[in-house]
């Protein structure tokens, strides 16, 4: 047994002496390797798990949110095909506004109130915005998918419907309106000046409004005037269209139209063939309406000093067309037929204007408020007999038969309208005695009415568009704007319109509504 001392240190004895130290001390140094080795594999694996599970969930947030986006954005577009569903609903109907206000959901031509568009349901509310604007407001709801994505994207505008002239019983474009005694509307009032109020008596069952004031001539005016709806000044202004639109627009009349104009080369031809000579710019046209035909009379002095004269009977009314004549037009009679006359000259008319059906049986009575009954017509002045005031003592209601008796065009029921399109002036001539006018009077100029003994009854069954105000009203002792409620939807073809539909301050209220 021997010990040895190395650089001062004692080495423990080993059957190898002194080369056990050297054995030793790499067999510990390799195991302290491996084990740091370890260490390091499983440090870079467990932050390499953490890194993969890390990059899948911000995939999976990323993927997520590419989802909703894209469901956000299918939902803003289909909220959008809805607000272009009703912007063609107000451009094809300017009361769709009003008639869908405050309703729990638009109802939309066809009578649905919603449709589908891919994973969408799409429906549209109207409600006030103020008296002109409307606020209109379109959502997108998921209608497939679970609960979490049942979600709404709404986007709204305010929306204006056109004007349309014939929606008025009354409408003055460029001066006050004066109102006479025993006078009553039946419909929409407007004129861009005054509303004046000037005799006794005067009701206007629609709305009335003024660009300016509604004035009053005397406290017993004020008293007496009856408003049923509402009575607005300060309302915005329109614009009616001067006489050359007019002749523009009669031009693009509904296929159908008929010329009677010296410039038509058909006109021209069929003129000279009935008389040999050719028309020219002193030609005038007389119209006797007669159910669902016309007799049409034109005459010219064809540059002499004799009138020539074309005669056209029993010719059928253009139905949902236009006549057009570039000279002055006389008009009357008994129409069963939609149609309108335009000339940019002056239209008379010359007697009773009435809708019937083909047999010649009236569309709107004349009855007894008492009892009901009809009133007493008179054939040879093709009119209601009573001279009594109709307005208090009678009711002009549409017949109760009308539907069954209604004429049939093409298979489709047809209500008769006339349309009487002037650049002029539009003259009521004849008897002053119980008139029945059943038209929509437009004209760039006035209505005038020529005086007349015997003067009763004026019924217009209608409406009066003009430019000035009516100078003549107290031509007729009582007189009654009855405003035809089916102008509203189905006005004469050709008919002018104002401005048209309006669209503004488009949002988007909520993209993420649950």
């Amino acid at each position: 047994m021997w010990r040895e001392k190395v650089s001062g240190t004692f080495c423990a004895e080993h059957p190898k002496g002194r080369s056990g130290k050297r054995f030793l001390t790499p067999f510990l140094s390799g195991r302290n390797q491996q084990g740091t080795a370890l260490i390091v594999v499983l440090s870079l694996v467990m932050v390499a798990s953490g890194l993969l599970a890390a990059m899948m969930t911000l995939h999976n947030i990323r993927s997520t949110s590419a989802l909703e986006a894209d469901r956000r954005l299918a939902r803003l577009y289909a909220a959008e095909a809805g607000m272009e569903r009703a912007q063609l609903e107000v451009q094809n109907d300017w009361n769709w506004l009003v008639n869908n206000k405050d309703k729990t959901a638009a109802v939309f031509t066809g009578g649905a109130s919603s449709f589908n568009l891919g994973d969408f349901k799409v429906s549209v509310t109207v409600s006030s915005a103020d008296t002109t604007w409307y606020l209109v407001q379109s959502s997108a709801v998921n209608v497939s998918g679970d609960a979490r994505h049942k979600r709404t994207t709404t986007i709204a505008m305010t929306a204006k419907g056109g004007t349309v002239f014939s929606d008025y019983a009354r409408f003055v474009s460029q001066q006050d309106l004066s109102v006479g005694a025993n006078a009553s509307y039946g419909g929409k009032v407007h004129t861009n000046g005054n509303l004046g109020i000037n005799g006794d008596y005067i009701t206007f069952f629609g709305t009335a409004t003024a660009h300016l004031s509604i004035t009053y001539g005397s406290s017993s005016n004020k008293k007496t005037c009856v408003f049923k709806k509402s009575a607005t000044p300060g309302m915005p202004s329109l614009t009616l269209p001067d006489a050359s639109q007019l002749e523009a627009i009669s031009h693009t009349a509904p296929a159908g139209a008929v010329m009677y104009d010296w410039n038509d080369t058909t006109f021209k031809n069929a003129f000279k063939t009935a008389t040999g000579y050719t028309p020219t710019s002193d030609l005038a046209v007389s119209i006797t309406l007669n159910k669902d035909k016309m007799n049409v009379v034109s005459t010219s002095k064809c540059g002499g000093s004799f009138t020539r004269t074309f005669t056209q009977s029993g010719i059928a009314v253009p139905h949902d067309g236009s006549i057009f004549s570039r000279g002055p037009v006389t008009v009357a009679g008994n129409i069963s037929r939609r149609m309108s006359i335009l000339t940019p000259t002056t239209i008379t008319v010359n007697g009773p204007l009435r809708y019937v059906d083909d047999s010649g049986g009236t569309q709107w009575e004349l009855r007894k408020k008492t009892d009901n009954s009809l009133a007493a017509f008179d054939a040879t002045m093709n009119s209601w007999s009573p001279t009594t005031d109709w307005d208090n003592s009678y009711n002009y209601v549409e017949s109760t038969t009308w539907d069954s008796r209604a004429p049939v065009v093409n298979a489709e029921k047809v209500d008769p309208a006339l349309g009487l399109v002037a650049g002029s002036t539009i003259t009521l001539a004849g008897s002053q005695v119980n008139r029945e006018i059943m038209a929509a009077l437009f004209t760039s100029g006035d209505v005038i009415r020529t005086s007349a003994s015997g003067r009763t009854n004026l019924y217009i069954h209608g409406s009066i568009i003009t430019t000035a105000t009516n100078p003549l009203s107290g031509y007729f002792a009582y007189r009654v704007y009855a405003y035809d409620p089916h102008l509203r939807s189905n006005p004469p073809p050709g008919f002018p319109g104002g401005d048209a539909a309006s669209f503004r301050n488009w949002q988007v209220v909520d993209l993420e509504k649950h």
